[in-house]
Formats: C-alpha cells, sequence, structure tokens
C-alpha cells in the first residue's frame, strides 16, 4: 500500500474514489479477495499523525484508527491543505462527540 500523503495524490488520475471497507483489520484485508472488482485497485495507508480517540475498544495497534477516523483523516488529505483540515476537524468534532456521549451513556465519563 502507498502511503496518503500529497506527493502520492499528484501521482494519480483524479477524481479520487475513496473505498474504505469497514470492520477489523483482518476482515478489511480480505475484502479484495471476496470482491474481485476491488481486486486490482490501489490501496493507501495513512501516516501515523496522532493517536485514535475512540475510547470505546482497545485498539491492540498504536496506529489502529476507527473507521470513521480514518476516514476523516484520509479526506483531510485528500482534500489539500485548503479546505481538508477544516473538514477533517469538522468530522472528528463530530466523532469526538458520538465517543463522549456513548462512554456517558455508559457512565464511564
Amino acid at each position: 500500500a502507498h502511503v496518503l500523503s500529497p506527493a502520492y495524490l499528484e501521482k494519480i488520475n483524479k477524481p479520487i474514489k475513496l473505498i474504505v471497507p469497514d470492520g477489523s483489520w483482518r476482515q478489511a484485508s480480505k475484502v479484495a479477495k471476496r470482491e474481485t472488482e476491488l481486486k486490482n485497485i490501489a490501496r493507501v495507508t495513512l501516516p501515523f499523525i496522532k493517536l485514535s480517540e475512540y475510547r470505546l475498544r482497545r485498539e491492540p495497534k498504536d496506529e489502529g484508527l476507527a473507521t470513521f477516523e480514518a476516514i476523516a483523516r484520509s479526506i483531510g488529505i485528500i482534500e489539500g491543505p485548503e479546505r481538508g483540515p477544516q473538514i477533517q476537524k469538522r468530522l472528528e468534532d463530530v466523532f469526538k462527540l458520538m465517543v463522549s456521549r456513548t462512554l456517558k451513556s455508559r457512565g464511564t465519563l
């Protein structure tokens, strides 16, 4: 997989179609085997920037993210430096609110 970065984006054709399988890493890694249409698409990984804000489950890998976080960070990179950070922040704010409300409903916040 290529690291999703501005330099990588310069090398590929536009528009970009972001396909994000939801599930554990193991489940997501098998999607291309099950779905033949996805077999030859380019795969990307995100650069490690910061730890996940997802506190509802324990993540075994430091670089692991919830699917929504991965989408927010991907869009932040894809949209570029002018719009990307604002879009990413708004998505991450919604995500953090969901996490905090879930923890509060569980009585753990």
